[in-house]
């Protein structure tokens, strides 16, 4: 796989710094409604930002009030940026007042590959059917700037991981949910997504 060329990195660091992610979920108001509370820093949203002391911007005035566009809720959007920024910074934002996400929320697990099989041996008190084999793969490495210590390495210990499944309805069902909300960026799987050998109506 070639490596990302330094124009292509600097515009992934530009489509996560804190202030352009910000402005990209949040409609800036003309006026703050008057007699609402920010739920971040419990101030009264025509009034300043309670961060404007801690948290500073060339670009966000302390009290600019902005609106998430979805969910329509509205906070100083100096405070968004000090919630912003002492999280993952991975380009996300979610609402504090309904959760809402906005943009692709993820965690700190490094890279890893998942591997699907199956094989004909039934596992204990599922003899009528055969045996789906999940197989977890993270190498160590260094950290990155989302984790504890960046620079520092990691370990993996443990790796690679095993899960076992009967080849059943049941046993399909939490295969095809796993693919979907597996925080693994590579799977190797045999096949689409749904890998059952019936209608997709298996994995509703």
């Amino acid at each position: 796989m070639p490596k990302p060329s330094r124009l292509n990195q600097a515009l992934a660091a530009t489509l996560t710094e804190p202030e352009s992610v910000v402005k990209k979920y949040l409609e800036e108001l003309k006026s703050a409604p008057a007699d609402e509370d920010c739920m971040i820093c419990m101030e009264k949203l025509s009034s300043p930002s309670g961060y404007s002391d801690s948290c500073q911007s060339s670009t966000i005035r302390p009290e600019a009030v902005g609106r998430l566009r979805n969910c329509q809720h509205s906070f100083h959007m100096l405070c968004m940026l000090a919630m912003y920024s002492n999280g993952n910074k991975d380009g996300s934002l979610q609402c504090p007042s309904c959760k809402t996400i906005y943009g692709e929320k993820t965690g700190t697990q490094p890279k890893g590959k998942m591997e699907i099989s199956t094989f004909p041996q039934s596992l204990p008190g599922h003899k009528d059917c055969g045996t789906i084999r999940i197989v977890y793969h993270i190498s160590r490495g260094i950290q990155g700037p989302e984790h504890p210590n960046p620079g520092m390495p990691y370990t993996a210990r443990g790796f690679p991981r095993y899960c076992y499944l009967p080849d059943n309805e049941k046993g399909r069902k939490v295969r095809c949910h796993t693919l979907i909300t597996s925080p693994f960026l590579s799977c190797q799987a045999p096949g689409k997504l749904c890998l059952c050998h019936e209608s997709p109506s298996c994995c509703s």
